[in-house]
């Protein structure tokens, strides 16, 4: 069996934002919100993922002596999730109609945002995949034994340089620091609360 992506589903929870008004809203969401990197957000995704690999080897004859083996990963899955933190308002009723409207078309933009950034993972978790469908090392050894040890010594070092479960993390979350870059943490796609609605 080839090598698969696997997704664990997203789970989305919640923490609870009150105010009066969509000012105090926000500053709920800012002394509330989840942290990254020490700043307080409006809402935050993150994207666990791990490996679960299996390998194949093959033989050859060496031309000089011995014997070459040449480890591939041949199956197994990579799989990842997302985990959604989102802000729920406690109450609206202190609030305008145009102001509900307003939290509203919000909280369904930053939503959007936050699902973006599992879409991002799973596009790079195929990537991931991808590269280790073709990963290939090969060793030599005096006999089968000696061939096998070397190439297998050769995958667990690679694989634990580039594709280690701490290694993936990484991968993903420079992925996500990207996006938020660029997207100015979902700005751009219209994630923010307009506080001159009354």
């Amino acid at each position: 069996m080839a090598l698969s992506v696997k997704f664990g589903g997203v789970k989305t929870s919640y923490y609870a934002v009150e105010g009066k008004d969509l000012k105090t809203i926000l500053a709920s969401m800012m002394k509330k919100g989840p942290k990254e990197g020490g700043k307080r957000l409006p809402a935050l995704t993150v994207t666990p993922i791990k490996g679960n690999l299996k390998f194949a080897v093959k033989f050859e004859k060496d031309k000089k002596k011995g014997y070459v083996a040449k480890v591939t990963v041949s199956g197994g899955s990579v799989i990842y999730s997302g985990a959604i933190k989102m802000p729920k308002l406690k109450s609206d009723k202190a609030l305008s109609k145009k102001a509900k409207a307003e939290w509203k078309r919000f909280s369904a933009k930053l939503l959007d945002h936050e699902k973006e950034h599992v879409a991002r993972a799973a596009k790079e978790t195929k990537k991931i995949v991808k590269e280790l469908a073709v990963l290939t090392l090969e060793a030599k050894g005096k006999t089968k034994k000696d061939a096998l040890k070397a190439a297998q010594k050769a995958m667990i070092s690679k694989v634990k340089e580039s594709y280690a479960d701490d290694k993936l993390r990484k991968r993903l979350l420079a992925i996500h620091e990207s996006f938020d870059k660029e997207s100015d943490h979902g700005v751009k796609q219209g994630a923010k609360l307009d506080t001159s609605i009354k």
